[in-house]
Protein backbone atom coordinates (compact mmCIF):
# COMPACT_ATOMS: atom_id res chain seq x y z
CA UNK A 1 0.00 0.00 0.00
CA UNK A 2 1.65 3.09 -1.26
CA UNK A 3 1.45 5.87 2.10
CA UNK A 4 1.20 9.44 1.58
CA UNK A 5 2.63 10.95 4.71
CA UNK A 6 1.51 14.44 3.59
CA UNK A 7 5.72 15.18 3.11
CA UNK A 8 5.46 13.71 -0.64
CA UNK A 9 3.74 15.45 -3.38
CA UNK A 10 1.58 13.15 -5.49
CA UNK A 11 1.93 12.81 -8.76
CA UNK A 12 1.22 15.49 -11.73
CA UNK A 13 1.03 13.04 -14.58
CA UNK A 14 -2.81 11.90 -14.56
CA UNK A 15 -2.09 8.38 -15.84
CA UNK A 16 0.42 8.10 -12.80
CA UNK A 17 -2.27 9.65 -10.71
CA UNK A 18 -5.52 7.05 -11.88
CA UNK A 19 -2.93 4.11 -11.38
CA UNK A 20 -2.09 4.97 -7.52
CA UNK A 21 -6.00 5.25 -7.26
CA UNK A 22 -6.39 1.96 -8.96
CA UNK A 23 -3.77 0.67 -6.88
CA UNK A 24 -4.93 2.29 -3.75
CA UNK A 25 -8.88 0.56 -4.22
CA UNK A 26 -7.35 -2.29 -4.99
CA UNK A 27 -5.51 -2.60 -1.38
CA UNK A 28 -8.29 -1.40 0.21
CA UNK A 29 -10.66 -3.83 -0.92
CA UNK A 30 -8.46 -6.72 -0.30
CA UNK A 31 -8.41 -4.92 3.55
CA UNK A 32 -12.11 -4.69 3.34
CA UNK A 33 -12.47 -8.54 2.25
CA UNK A 34 -10.31 -9.65 5.05
CA UNK A 35 -11.59 -7.78 7.75
CA UNK A 36 -15.20 -8.93 6.47
CA UNK A 37 -14.12 -12.53 6.59
CA UNK A 38 -12.83 -12.22 10.27
CA UNK A 39 -15.95 -10.47 11.20
CA UNK A 40 -18.27 -13.39 9.73
CA UNK A 41 -18.38 -15.53 12.67
CA UNK A 42 -21.30 -18.24 11.59
CA UNK A 43 -18.59 -18.34 8.28
CA UNK A 44 -16.21 -19.36 10.35
CA UNK A 45 -18.10 -21.51 12.72
CA UNK A 46 -18.84 -23.53 9.82
CA UNK A 47 -15.77 -24.00 8.22
CA UNK A 48 -14.19 -25.09 11.82
CA UNK A 49 -17.44 -27.56 12.09
CA UNK A 50 -16.47 -28.87 8.65
CA UNK A 51 -12.66 -29.26 10.08
CA UNK A 52 -13.52 -31.26 12.99
CA UNK A 53 -15.82 -33.04 11.15
CA UNK A 54 -13.30 -34.06 8.64
CA UNK A 55 -10.76 -34.91 11.96
CA UNK A 56 -13.25 -37.09 13.22
CA UNK A 57 -13.85 -39.07 10.15
CA UNK A 58 -10.46 -39.71 9.65
CA UNK A 59 -9.57 -40.42 13.41
CA UNK A 60 -12.51 -42.92 13.43
CA UNK A 61 -11.03 -44.57 10.00
CA UNK A 62 -8.07 -45.24 11.52
CA UNK A 63 -10.23 -46.63 14.81
CA UNK A 64 -11.76 -49.00 12.54
CA UNK A 65 -8.27 -50.24 10.71
CA UNK A 66 -6.82 -50.60 13.94
CA UNK A 67 -9.51 -52.63 15.14
CA UNK A 68 -9.94 -54.53 12.06
CA UNK A 69 -5.99 -55.43 12.49
CA UNK A 70 -6.30 -56.60 16.07
CA UNK A 71 -9.85 -58.90 15.39
CA UNK A 72 -7.75 -60.30 12.59
CA UNK A 73 -4.72 -61.10 14.71
CA UNK A 74 -6.80 -62.25 17.32
CA UNK A 75 -8.69 -64.50 15.37
CA UNK A 76 -4.83 -66.38 14.00
CA UNK A 77 -4.43 -66.39 17.83
CA UNK A 78 -7.31 -68.03 18.40
CA UNK A 79 -7.13 -70.33 15.44
CA UNK A 80 -3.37 -71.41 16.62
CA UNK A 81 -4.66 -72.66 19.66
CA UNK A 82 -7.91 -74.13 19.28
CA UNK A 83 -8.95 -73.37 22.86
CA UNK A 84 -12.62 -75.79 22.65
CA UNK A 85 -10.30 -79.12 21.52
CA UNK A 86 -7.47 -78.06 24.09
CA UNK A 87 -10.29 -78.00 26.95
CA UNK A 88 -11.93 -80.90 26.01
CA UNK A 89 -8.76 -82.64 26.09
CA UNK A 90 -8.01 -81.36 29.81
CA UNK A 91 -11.28 -82.79 30.76
CA UNK A 92 -11.07 -85.92 28.94
CA UNK A 93 -7.53 -86.58 31.16
CA UNK A 94 -8.88 -85.54 34.21
CA UNK A 95 -9.68 -88.02 36.83
CA UNK A 96 -12.76 -86.71 37.45
CA UNK A 97 -16.42 -88.99 37.74
CA UNK A 98 -18.12 -89.65 34.21
CA UNK A 99 -20.73 -87.08 35.75
CA UNK A 100 -18.59 -85.07 36.23
CA UNK A 101 -17.09 -85.14 32.53
CA UNK A 102 -20.79 -85.28 30.67
CA UNK A 103 -22.86 -82.66 32.85
CA UNK A 104 -25.63 -83.05 30.29
CA UNK A 105 -27.44 -86.03 31.69
CA UNK A 106 -27.24 -84.54 35.04
CA UNK A 107 -28.80 -81.47 34.00
CA UNK A 108 -31.46 -82.97 31.96
CA UNK A 109 -32.25 -85.04 35.02
CA UNK A 110 -32.27 -81.53 37.13
CA UNK A 111 -35.13 -80.20 34.67
CA UNK A 112 -36.94 -82.96 34.57
CA UNK A 113 -37.07 -82.84 38.36
CA UNK A 114 -38.13 -79.49 38.25
CA UNK A 115 -40.47 -79.71 36.39
CA UNK A 116 -42.24 -82.41 38.10
CA UNK A 117 -41.52 -80.91 41.52
CA UNK A 118 -43.61 -77.63 39.45
CA UNK A 119 -46.26 -79.61 38.58
CA UNK A 120 -46.84 -81.18 41.65
CA UNK A 121 -46.78 -78.02 43.65
CA UNK A 122 -49.19 -76.59 40.86
CA UNK A 123 -51.82 -79.58 41.31
CA UNK A 124 -51.63 -79.31 44.99
CA UNK A 125 -52.76 -76.07 44.79
CA UNK A 126 -55.46 -76.10 42.40
CA UNK A 127 -57.39 -79.01 44.59
CA UNK A 128 -57.04 -76.55 47.88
Amino acid sequence: MSEHTGAETPPKDPEALRAEIAETRAELGETAAALAAKADVKARAKESAAQAAQRAKQRAAEVAQRATNTASTVRQKVADTDVAATARQKVADADLPAVARRPLPLGVAAVVATAIAVAIIVAWRRRR
